[in-house]
């Protein structure tokens, strides 16, 4: 199920970007900020292999 795979996958870095804007507004340092980036960088090149894939 490919198309559900990038509809999770977009899903999750929205969120993922969500949690960074939230860190970044809320002035934490980037150890606090480290998870949510490391996060969509994984989310982010799952994304890239799936429709590469395809």
């Amino acid at each position: 199920m490919p198309p559900l795979g990038v509809a999770a996958l977009c899903g999750l870095l929205l969120l993922l970007g969500g949690a960074a804007i939230v860190h970044l507004r809320r002035g934490h340092k980037l150890g606090e900020l480290a998870p949510a980036l490391l996060c969509a960088a994984l989310s982010g090149t799952a994304l890239i292999l799936l429709v590469l894939q395809r």
